[in-house]
C-alpha cells in the first residue's frame, strides 16, 4: 500500500487510473480498517447502555399523575415509585430536578428527605429485608427546566396550537418526574395526564380510561412491559 498516482492517495496509499482519472482502489487492508471502525463504534455505543450505576433497590413500577397548566408552563405532580430495597437499606436515592416538593411518604408515612442538586435521598425508617416492596410517594409542583416542554401557540410550527411534550432520553425525565432516572433498571409504568377539556394526551402503553369533569379531562395510560424510565413520556394538546 505504498503506491500513488499524481500524488493523489487513497487513505491507505493505493490508487489506480480509470478512464484517465485517478480513482481509489480498495484493498484488503482498507476493508479491515473499515470493519474495525464499525465494530468499535458499535462496541462504544453498547458500552454506554451496559454501564450500571450503584443503587440499593430494584425499581418495580412508576405510577405518576401530572396536571398541566399551559399558560404558566407549570405542572403539579404526584408520583409513586414501587421498589424493593436491599436488606438493611436505611435510605434510597431517586433522581429529581429543582421542582418544589410538597410532601414525601414511604408506605403512607411521612418520611424525612434531603434534596441536593438532582439527588433526592429519602429515609427508610422501617427495616428492609430484601424481600418486601415499599411505595415511595412524592408530591410536587413547578416549572420544569428540561425534560417537559411547554410550547405556546405563537411558537408552534407549522400548526399554531399549543403543545406540551416530554423528551426524557437519556437522563432528562428527572426534571419533571422523581424516579430512578438511569437506563440500567427497568419497571412498569402507569400515567395519568390532566389537561383542559378539548385536549388529548398520549402516553405509554394502553389507554385505560378517559374522564371529564369541571372543564378538565384526565387520560389514564398503562405500560405493563418493564422499560427504562427515560422512555416514560407524554404529548398533550388541543388535538
Amino acid at each position: 500500500c505504498a503506491a500513488s498516482v499524481k500524488d493523489e492517495r487513497h487513505p491507505c496509499g493505493v490508487a489506480e487510473r480509470i478512464s484517465g482519472k485517478v480513482a481509489a482502489r480498495s484493498c484488503h487492508h482498507c476493508g479491515m480498517i473499515r470493519k474495525l471502525a464499525v465494530l468499535t463504534a458499535f462496541a462504544l455505543a453498547g458500552s454506554a447502555f451496559t454501564q450500571t450505576r450503584p443503587h440499593n433497590f430494584d425499581l418495580l413500577d412508576v405510577r405518576w399523575h401530572v396536571s398541566l397548566d399551559e399558560p404558566t408552563a407549570s405542572l403539579i405532580g404526584d408520583v409513586t415509585n414501587t421498589l424493593r430495597p436491599l436488606a438493611g437499606a436505611t435510605e434510597i436515592t431517586l433522581d429529581f430536578g429543582s421542582l418544589t416538593i410538597d410532601s414525601i411518604t414511604v408506605d403512607g408515612t411521612v418520611a424525612p428527605y434531603k434534596h441536593v442538586g438532582d439527588r433526592l435521598t429519602i429515609t427508610v425508617e422501617k427495616p428492609t429485608d430484601g424481600i418486601r416492596d415499599i411505595s415511595v410517594r412524592v408530591r410536587y409542583h413547578g416549572k420544569p427546566g428540561a425534560g417537559a416542554y411547554f410550547v405556546p401557540a405563537e411558537r408552534a410550527y407549522p400548526a399554531k396550537t399549543p403543545v406540551v411534550y416530554t423528551q426524557g432520553e437519556m437522563v432528562d425525565n428527572r426534571f419533571w418526574l422523581p424516579t430512578y432516572d438511569y437506563p440500567d433498571d427497568k419497571a412498569t409504568s402507569e400515567g395519568t395526564i390532566d389537561v383542559p377539556e378539548g385536549w388529548f394526551a398520549l402516553s405509554n402503553g394502553k389507554l385505560l380510561d378517559k374522564s371529564t369533569k369541571g372543564g378538565r379531562t384526565e387520560y389514564h395510560w398503562k405500560m405493563d412491559h418493564p422499560h427504562a424510565t427515560y422512555l416514560i413520556s407524554f404529548v398533550a394538546g388541543p388535538y
